[in-house]
C-alpha cells in the first residue's frame, strides 16, 4: 500500500516467512535494497522519482514484480 501523504510504501508479508524476502526498489534517481526484518515493512520512496519498480525476491517463497506510479495518487483539484 502506498501513502501519498507520507511518501511511504508499506508491504506486508506472511508473519512466519517474512525474513526470507529481499525488496529491491528502482527509480530514475536511486536503487535501494531492503531486507524484511518484520512482517510489515515501511519503505520511504520520496527521493525515488514518480515511477518505482518493485522487485520482491526469495529463494524459496517466490518472486514478485510491481510498479508504483505515484502520479496516480495525485489530486486533480
Amino acid at each position: 500500500m502506498y501513502c501519498s501523504d507520507t511518501d511511504v510504501l508499506e508491504i506486508t508479508f506472511d508473519s512466519y516467512w517474512y525474513s526470507h524476502y529481499t525488496i529491491n526498489l528502482e527509480g530514475p534517481y536511486a536503487v535501494v535494497d531492503y531486507f524484511a526484518n518484520s512482517p510489515t515493512v515501511y519503505l520511504p520512496v520520496a527521493n525515488m522519482g514518480n515511477v518505482v519498480d518493485i522487485y520482491i525476491e526469495s529463494e524459496d517463497c517466490g518472486s514478485y514484480y510491481g510498479v508504483l506510479d505515484k502520479t496516480a495518487f495525485t489530486s486533480m483539484e
